[in-house]
Order: C-alpha cells, then sequence, then structure tokens
C-alpha cells in the first residue's frame, strides 16, 4: 500500500467509506488493519487448507462485505465514448479541481452526497441521459449552485455527441434506495465513478466519488 493512513482516512474507511480498493479487517486487533484488494495471487487450495486460519471478519454480514467490494472492484460495465467523454470524465475532473481549491467545499459536498447517478436509455449508444444527485439531506444553495455549474458546462458538449442531458435532479438517498432496489452495483472504469445498471432497458449508473487519494 502506498503510504500510512492518517487517523481521518482510518475513521472512514471504518464507516465503509474512503478508498474502495482499502477494506477494514475489524476482527485483527489490537491495531488497525485493511486489506489492500488492488493485490491478488494465486494460491493452491489444497495448501490453503492447511494453514492456520485467522479470523479477520467476525460476523456474516462483515464476511459478505468482502465478497460486495469484490465484485464491485471487478466489475467493468462498457459505456459509450460519449458519454464518458461528455459527462464523466468532466465529472471526475470537477470533482478533483474541486478538492484541489477548496478542500473545505469539497468534504462537505463528499459527505453529504455519498452517491451521484445517471438515467441513461442506453449505456452503448445514449441519447437521452439524466444525472442524479444522491443526498443523505436537502443540499443548500451554494452545493446546488455547484452541481447546477457543471451540469451547465456539460449540456452543450453533451448535445454535441447526440445526447441530451436532462435537468439534474436532487434526490435524498432514503428515496432513491426504494426506488433502485433491485439494482446490482457495480463499479465504472474510472476514478470517482461507480455504476448500477438495471436488467430493464433504462440503465441506472452510480457515481461515487472517491475519498482520500483516489480523486
Amino acid at each position: 500500500m502506498d503510504g500510512v493512513l492518517n487517523s481521518g482516512e482510518n475513521s472512514m474507511l471504518r464507516k465503509e467509506r474512503g478508498r474502495r480498493s482499502l477494506l477494514h479487517v475489524p476482527a485483527l486487533v489490537p491495531g488497525f488493519y485493511v486489506a489492500d484488494l488492488r493485490i491478488s495471487f494465486p494460491v493452491e487450495k489444497g495448501w490453503l487448507a492447511r494453514q492456520a486460519r485467522t479470523v479477520a471478519f467476525g460476523s456474516e454480514e462483515e464476511r459478505q462485505r468482502v465478497g460486495d467490494r469484490l465484485a464491485l472492484l471487478s466489475g467493468r460495465p462498457a459505456f459509450a465514448g460519449t458519454f464518458v467523454a461528455s459527462i464523466q470524465n468532466p465529472l471526475t475532473a470537477a470533482l478533483r479541481e474541486r478538492k484541489r481549491t477548496d478542500r473545505e467545499a469539497f468534504d462537505s459536498l463528499d459527505e453529504l452526497v455519498p452517491e451521484v447517478g445517471v438515467l441513461m436509455d442506453s449505456r452503448l449508444n445514449p441519447s437521452d441521459v439524466q444525472v442524479v444527485v444522491l443526498s443523505t439531506a436537502p443540499l443548500d444553495a451554494a452545493q446546488t449552485e455547484w452541481w447546477v455549474t457543471w451540469w451547465d458546462s456539460c449540456r452543450e458538449r453533451a448535445g454535441a455527441v447526440g445526447i441530451t442531458l436532462q435537468a439534474l435532479d436532487f434526490t435524498v438517498r432514503a428515496d432513491a434506495i426504494a426506488r433502485f432496489r433491485v439494482a446490482r452495483a457495480v463499479p465504472a472504469p474510472v476514478s470517482s465513478l461507480a455504476c448500477r445498471a438495471e436488467a430493464q432497458h433504462a440503465s441506472w449508473s452510480r457515481v461515487a466519488s472517491q475519498r482520500g487519494r483516489d480523486l
């Protein structure tokens, strides 16, 4: 792993926030341990079965999180280049710039908006896209203005490649969970983005900003 985690990063990882490639290992004490899921190598099962076991995740729920996180990291949904260039990459760049120029405002945004998503008519040939800002509470005027400014900067660019970018949808997360309960979470191909796709023709993509050094 690159560098030592500070107390703030530890706190975020305990809450299942922060870098998605790192997973807190709660049952290893004393100390603070994480699993670095960027690293993998083959192990012979017979040898592995003979080794002494160390309990790293003490409950079924915690063990399930390991599988969920691995599935999230290993998924690679396909997106049209027009969508990536006109909407996805500009959002990543805007979040990075916000973090660089106003860290306090970025942290506030990052805490209040754990997920950002897009509704699209097609992931491979989109013509109609809506960005959904999922927050834990209503955004204030300044936070709303930042999102509207970003959206406005993307609207013309998206239109130039045949994508109609619909008005932003600001949704409190509790409402969105009920609406998209059937969705399956997988990550998108760039930092700060993750995708959630439904089985129906329209798709739901979850864009989760990455904390710490991922942005």
